[in-house]
């Protein structure tokens, strides 16, 4: 099974290869909090944290700036414009960074709300800002816009942020659901009514398809493709209907993480439950066992995961960072050998041999057993 046994002086342990490569203050990640996570241009991957903004560069991790200098010292969201600013969401205002210098904006400068949880750097160079209780913002080089229209966009709970190739912004809410609003300022609503399962969303994702994927909070994972709503919750096999960021690996895997670990499933799995040819997926649970010191993994921000170029996915919790590498990742698919124990027929021990006879007429058969595999 690959595991290296060890002989000590107070016994024996076995040492396996976990699948969840974790980041905390023992690999150099001091805070034990992290938020959001992002990988700019150079490659550097920068991490949000109850103590300012940390970076990994050639494996090892640094405070990037002194957190007295940002608007605030929990960094929630992180965003890289094409000038190659880094941009900051705090929970007192945002901060930008730029050739080693600090700007930072509040409500002088124009946002209703200073609480900052999504950041996204939109295609034609400006930079879209999701506040906690103040709506949607827009900065074009150093003007704040606070966008109205809707009470979603003027005082809403925004933290998920999604632009698609038709220039249309996708806005998740703590409350009020899913809000599209157009290139041409048309704006569209989507709740629980229509099909979205919960009203409090906390990531979007799109797929190579187009169709657009919604994590939410207790209404499980939701996709919309082709104007039709389908939903997967704990009665399609998963095993939460809380999730706080989607990824997609290069096998047709999603990717979700929870406070329950990580999970994987299979789009196809998805799709033929989605069209009724199966009941239930089979999805892949990851926690404690494999290697996360904390299963609880963190969002309500973005963004609150990472796809990096080398193919790894980065995920924040409540206890540092975690990676997995799915190229790597082997499911052990064999069935173990398995023993025979004990065997009740009506509560009464049956004699264990190589062939059992269960009495005509047993109503209760229990059966004792165990797997003959270590991992």
């Amino acid at each position: 099974e690959g595991s290296i046994w060890v002989g000590t002086g107070t016994g024996l342990r076995r040492l396996r290869s976990g699948r969840v490569t974790p980041y905390a203050a023992r690999e150099g990640l001091a805070p034990d909090y992290v938020w959001g996570i992002l990988e700019d241009s150079r490659g550097q991957i920068h991490f949000g944290t109850t103590d300012g903004l940390w970076t990994r560069r050639g494996g090892r991790f640094s405070s990037a700036i002194p957190s007295e200098r940002l608007a605030g010292a929990w960094v929630y969201s992180i965003a890289e414009t094409g000038d190659g600013s880094l941009w900051l969401g705090t929970v007192n205002g945002l901060s930008r960074l730029r050739d080693g210098s600090v700007e930072s904006y509040g409500r002088p400068q124009g946002l209703r709300s200073e609480e900052i949880r999504a950041l996204l750097a939109s295609a034609d160079g400006g930079l879209w800002i999701g506040t906690y209780g103040g709506g949607l913002h827009r900065i074009d080089g150093s003007t704040v816009a606070p966008l109205s229209g809707s009470p979603q966009l003027e005082r809403g709970l925004v933290v998920c942020l999604l632009e698609d190739p038709s220039g249309a912004l996708w806005i998740g809410t703590d409350g009020d659901g899913l809000v599209r609003r157009d290139r041409n300022g048309t704006i569209v609503r989507y709740t629980a009514a229509n099909g979205l399962g919960s009203n409090r969303v906390r990531a979007l994702h799109r797929d190579g398809e187009g169709r657009l994927w919604v994590a939410t909070s207790g209404g499980g994972l939701v996709r919309l493709a082709g104007g039709r709503w389908s939903r997967w919750s704990t009665a399609q096999g998963l095993p939460t209907a809380t999730f706080h960021a989607i990824l997609e690996d290069d096998r047709g895997y999603l990717w979700l993480s929870s406070n329950r670990g990580l999970i994987r499933v299979s789009r196809g799995d998805l799709d033929e439950v989605a069209r009724g040819v199966r009941p239930r997926v089979a999805a892949l649970s990851l926690g404690i066992d494999d290697g996360m010191l904390s299963s609880e993994c963190n969002g309500n921000f973005q963004p609150a995961a990472l796809r990096a170029r080398d193919g790894k996915l980065w995920f924040p919790t409540s206890k540092g960072a975690v990676s997995v590498d799915p190229s790597k990742l082997v499911v052990d698919s064999i069935p173990p050998p398995v023993v025979i124990d004990s065997v009740l027929a009506d509560r009464e021990p049956l004699p264990v041999s190589e062939r059992i006879r269960v009495p005509p007429g047993t109503a209760h058969l229990e059966i004792g057993y165990a797997g003959l595999r270590l991992a």
